[in-house]
């Protein structure tokens, strides 16, 4: 999961959670419970595809770092918390391109 977010975007998703837990402690015990519980339910699991148990961790993940930017605009420019949201998904773009790709995946035939 680190690998995918890179760090600066878990980063980003820490400074989210605190503002989240200030805010209200029962939407971050939601957001915690989404992010613990399919990565508790998918570690007993030997599966390829563990992406797919995963993704609402991802969402939640995802809302943190939303969140966390918000909290980043407050102290730059909306302008820079946009620019540094850009910058992370770029970078996540350019850091798994190779390791997301597959162009030679086959699918079975039937």
């Amino acid at each position: 999961m680190p690998e995918q977010l890179v760090v600066v975007g878990l980063v980003i998703a820490a400074a989210g959670a605190v503002r989240v837990v200030r805010a209200d402690r029962r939407l971050a015990l939601m957001l915690t419970l989404l992010i613990v519980a399919p990565l508790v339910y998918a570690a007993n699991y030997e599966i390829r595809d563990i992406d797919a148990y995963v993704l609402t961790t991802y969402a939640a993940l995802a809302a943190l770092v939303a969140v966390g930017l918000a909290a980043l605009a407050d102290l730059v420019t909306s302008r820079g918390a946009i620019a540094i949201g850009a910058a992370l998904a770029l970078v996540i773009g350019v850091v798994h391109a190779r390791a997301c790709d597959e162009t030679a995946a086959r699918s079975p035939r039937i």
